[in-house]
């Protein structure tokens, strides 16, 4: 026999669960729209330097790092960042 306060129980976890998964959506989201808007500003530097006869060593490690961690595979192939 399920008690009362088993019944109630059981919906409010489902709800605080369902809430987590959506606020982990939520941040990775946030995050991945971060990386994008540096990974531009990041290129506009690199740009600039490129411009000017130089190379940005750091600009460019960060705008492959970002590349790699928007793309979600070890490799990097399949960046979909819109910079450059």
């Amino acid at each position: 026999m399920i008690t009362h306060s088993r019944l109630s129980a059981e919906p409010q976890s489902i709800i605080d669960s369902e809430a987590h998964v959506m606020a982990i959506g939520a941040e990775v989201f946030l995050l991945r729209a971060l990386l994008n808007r540096c990974g531009k500003y990041l290129s506009e530097v690199a740009q600039e330097a490129r411009s000017d006869g130089e190379l940005d060593a750091y600009a460019e490690g960060l705008i492959r790092d970002i590349r790699l961690a928007l793309s979600g595979s070890p490799s990097g192939d399949d960046a979909k960042l819109c910079v450059e």
